[in-house]
């Protein structure tokens, strides 16, 4: 859990046995306010923060240890959004940013991250982006954060120009774009071949 002063609390909870009490299990310090919900590997004890003091850090959640930390140059604000790539068989993690640029790292595991592909900021009001992460579907069905699946290789993203995006999951590569005249909706959904 973030909080505003820049710390993400790992929060140990105890049983009925202990009384259902909660203790601080460990803190990390970061150099700005953590504004966005972690993203889990469910299994793996790994959780991924973004932060506004432009850092994506991958932390052990039993040790409360940081595994790594990826400088984007950006003030990550959105929750990170996790899909495995086929082609590099690692994790891409999708930030989205107060510039209202979509970044996507890869993990490296002991290595780090890199970035693997970005999608450039869209002329729109900043305050905004927060919400946009709702409007990055993955594989055809919007894509649940909490959960890491491996057969994702597209990604669609709403553009706040009035446009409709695809784009391979690992390189990023934009297969086609398509201009909605009075674009109004915040997600796209798909059926098969249809984009709707």
């Amino acid at each position: 859990i973030g909080d505003s002063e820049g710390e993400i609390h790992g929060i140990e909870q105890g049983s009925a046995v202990k009384g259902f009490s909660s203790r601080t299990a460990w803190t990390i310090r970061t150099h700005g306010p953590v504004t966005a919900s972690p993203a889990a590997v469910r299994g793996a004890n790994i959780v991924y923060v973004a932060c506004e003091d432009t850092i994506l850090y991958r932390i052990n959640v039993i040790q409360g240890s940081v595994y790594w930390r990826y400088h984007s140059g950006l003030k990550l604000t959105a929750k990170p959004i996790l899909v495995s790539d086929r082609e590099t068989q690692r994790t891409c993690v999708f930030l989205g940013t107060r510039e209202g640029k979509t970044v996507v790292v890869r993990d490296e595991d002991k290595d780090g991250a890199v970035e693997a592909w970005h999608a450039p900021a869209d002329a729109r009001d900043p305050s905004r982006w927060p919400e946009l992460t709702d409007m990055l579907f993955v594989g055809g069905a919007q894509y649940d954060a909490n959960l890491l699946e491996k057969e994702r290789t597209l990604a669609y993203l709403v553009h706040a120009d009035g446009s409709v995006s695809a784009r391979t999951v690992g390189p990023g590569r934009e297969l086609w774009r398509f201009s909605v005249p009075n674009l109004a909706a915040a997600a796209a959904n798909t059926e098969g071949a249809l984009v709707y």
